[in-house]
């Protein structure tokens, strides 16, 4: 049996709705259309996010370029990647530097290490937010976006609090380690920090070529114990040659990339993708175009029905039905103030827990200070308040987000739930109404919604290093050393509110743009819904109106075949779904 890939099903579910467009097109469905290039639009968009991490010298950015098929990015014996790459799918290779001041620039992929490396970019001082890369590389087809990030436990703080914080966000994350030298102490103590996440974690044990079998099978066992102990439950390890699967790939030669143990990882990474995030878009889009499969086998049932009725009695259903579309009307324009109101006070609840954040977070950077400050009696260390002030900030910011982004989509989820089952309702009262004017039996589908994701909150760090050099220049040169830390102590307490306060702002629109995307989402989905029940009513009796116009109440067969191209549609539609759902 054939591995069921994102790529392959979207394929097939893409077919199925150009065949529904089609089947718009003949039956003039304009809303049926708009519909469908909607949940073909969430297909297109749809992405997973694998964030590659590693230690130092274990090859991570050489297994990326392994993923990519070709030695790409940059690399090197010291410590290189000093910035957040993202590669994405794309027919030609392309390559832009976004900057921390909202400046993107497009640059040739072979002046990538200018921006990305310690070497070509240190201290990260071109304030280089992310790069990215279009790569065509098969393993992206599937809507993968492969982040590699800087390495963990290098001589650089900043790469590894850049890996730390990408863990959480990813969809799943790659750790690479190797077996010269074995799992190190850094290592350890970042799967410590993520562990809560190591459900998400593939391991792999790279530059095994360097190993005989014996030495091999021994290097792997010692991993993955190590492994599994540090983060509390068994894992698996992939061992792997990198650099080896790059030239396999680059040569052709499939027997030599097998052989390096490449295939096998790629082939489960696939399949934990496509088991924990594309059957649901998959299963979600699917379902969405059973609703409108609904919608249109009720339009056929109302142009049948409508057929048999004199023009008094069509000139009656009319007139009924306009007052069942009335009160869906109504129900529409209800929709966005009373969802206004339910977010507005999610907001309310997030301001709070944004304050006491605010508080705890000053409360532990002025403590953290003057700790650090009576701990060491000499002129204070600009460098170290800077690294201090980041780490606090950084940390608490992250466990915040942690938990309360979750707890966010859940109260979203509940508050907004009675809307989705009223909408449910309407849509249902409506259909039901409409088939008892009508004599006939109709049917109403359901309708999925959620929290939307994609954070846009990042850290902004690039001021703090000025906060802290407006407090110390003067002070080192010109003042007694206790007169200089009573001034950075006093001058750090107001500048800690300052910090403290500008990233509570930030985070705050991040998770209120957020909620305003999953109302609007929300909002459009549920009107979407209404609306295409009374169309789908209305398209009904508008044809059987043309037909008796143009060839009279006999029937021509276009309605059977109608049915038969529908109930083809369900078939694929549900089949899809229901792979899906038992995946």
């Amino acid at each position: 049996m054939s591995l069921r890939t994102f790529a392959t099903e979207r394929e097939r579910l893409e077919d199925l709705l150009a065949e529904l467009a089609a089947f718009g097109r003949d039956r003039d469905g304009d809303r049926l259309r708009a519909s469908i290039a909607d949940l073909e639009a969430k297909l297109r968009e749809n992405r997973f996010h694998a964030v590659v991490v590693g230690e130092f010298k274990r090859g991570k950015t050489t297994f990326v370029n392994a993923l990519l098929g070709a030695p790409v990015l940059p690399t090197a014996v010291v410590p290189l990647t000093s910035i957040v790459t993202a590669v994405t799918w794309g027919p030609e290779p392309r390559a832009e530097i976004r900057f921390a001041d909202g400046r993107v620039t497009s640059v040739p992929v072979e002046d990538l290490a200018r921006y990305v490396t310690e070497r070509g970019n240190p201290g990260n001082r071109l304030r280089v937010e992310r790069a990215v890369l279009t790569w065509p590389a098969e393993d992206l087809r599937d809507g993968v976006v492969l982040v590699d990030t800087p390495g963990v436990g290098s001589v650089y703080r900043h790469n590894t609090d850049a890996a730390r914080r990408f863990v959480p966000e990813a969809d799943v994350a790659i750790f690479i380690t190797s077996a010269d030298p074995p799992v190190s102490e850094s290592e350890l103590a970042f799967l410590h920090e993520v562990r809560e996440h190591a459900d998400r974690v593939f391991f792999v044990l790279n530059k095994v070529d360097h190993l005989t079998e014996e030495e091999r099978a021994e290097a792997l066992g010692f991993t993955e114990r190590t492994l599994s102990e540090a983060i509390g439950r068994p894992v698996r390890v992939y061992p792997v040659c990198a650099r080896c699967a790059v030239e396999a790939k680059v040569r052709g030669d499939a027997e030599a990339l097998e052989s390096f143990g490449f295939p096998t990882f790629e082939r489960d990474l696939r399949a934990f993708l496509m088991r924990e995030k594309g059957d649901a878009i998959l299963r979600s889009v699917a379902r969405r175009a059973l609703a409108l499969v609904a919608d249109e086998r009720n339009a056929l049932e109302v142009e049948e029905r409508a057929l048999g009725l004199s023009s008094g009695e069509l000139a009656e259903v009319h007139r009924r039905l306009e007052d069942v579309y009335e009160r869906v009307r109504l129900a529409r324009a209800d929709l966005r103030p009373l969802l206004e109101a339910e977010t507005g006070r999610l907001m309310a609840w997030v301001d709070e827990e944004l304050e006491r954040l605010a508080r705890r977070t000053e409360q532990r950077l002025r403590a953290e200070v003057r700790a650090y400050l009576d701990e060491r009696p000499g002129r204070p260390s600009r460098e170290a308040l800077r690294e201090l002030t980041e780490a606090v900030l950084r940390d608490e910011i992250d466990r915040w987000r942690l938990a309360h982004e979750r707890a966010l989509a859940e109260r979203f989820r509940a508050v907004t739930a009675r809307f989705v089952e009223n909408a449910q309702a309407i849509a249902a009262e409506t259909v039901q109404r409409s088939g008892e004017i009508l004599g006939i039996a109709l049917a109403a589908a359901p309708l999925e919604v959620g929290l939307a994701g994609d954070s846009r909150f990042s850290y902004s760090f690039f001021e703090i290093p000025t906060i802290v050099e407006s407090i110390l220049p003067d002070v080192r040169r010109f003042l007694p050393t206790q007169t200089a830390r009573r001034m950075v102590l006093r001058d750090m307490d107001q500048h800690i509110h300052e910090a403290v306060d500008k990233h509570r702002g930030r985070l705050r629109y991040d998770l209120w743009q957020r909620l305003e995307r999953s109302r609007l989402e929300l909002e459009r989905a549920l009107d979407a819904r209404l609306a295409e029940t009374v169309e789908a009513i209305r398209r009904g009796l508008e044809r059987s109106e043309r037909r008796v116009q143009e060839a009279g109440a006999a029937a021509d067969g276009s309605t059977r075949e109608a049915r038969a191209r529908l109930e083809r549609l369900a078939a694929g539609l549900s089949a899809l779904a229901e792979a899906s759902d038992a995946a």
